[in-house]
C-alpha cells in the first residue's frame, strides 16, 4: 500500500476531502500513529504530516471488505500551488543510498 498524488488548480481556502479506497493491509499501520503527509509547491521544501497540520483529527481509516479505507480532508491555501499527498515520508534516490 502505497499512494502518492498531487493536486493543482483548486479553490484556495476550500476545504477537499479524499477517500482512498482498497488500499492494502499496511493501511494498519495508522492505528499505531503513522500520518499521511504533504509537501505545497512553491512552498516549504518539507513534508508535512496531514493531521498536524490545517486539518487536525480530521483522518478516518478503517478496513472493508474490499481492503484499507482512508479518509482526510486538506485546505488549500492558493489556486497556484501543487500540493503533493504521499503515504509517509518518502525519499529520493539519493536520500536512499547515503
Amino acid at each position: 500500500m502505497s499512494y502518492h498524488f498531487s493536486v493543482t488548480d483548486v479553490v484556495p481556502k476550500e476545504t477537499y476531502t479524499f477517500i482512498l479506497r482498497g488500499l492494502s493491509g499496511q493501511g494498519k499501520l495508522y492505528n499505531a500513529g503513522l500520518r499521511p503527509v504533504y509537501k505545497t509547491f512553491p512552498g516549504e521544501n518539507k513534508w508535512k504530516i496531514v493531521e498536524y497540520n490545517n486539518i487536525p483529527g480530521n483522518l478516518n481509516w478503517r478496513t472493508e471488505v474490499d481492503g484499507f479505507y482512508l479518509k482526510f480532508t486538506h485546505i488549500f491555501e492558493s489556486k497556484s500551488q501543487t500540493v503533493h499527498f504521499a503515504f509517509t515520508y518518502p525519499f529520493s534516490y539519493q536520500e536512499s543510498i547515503k
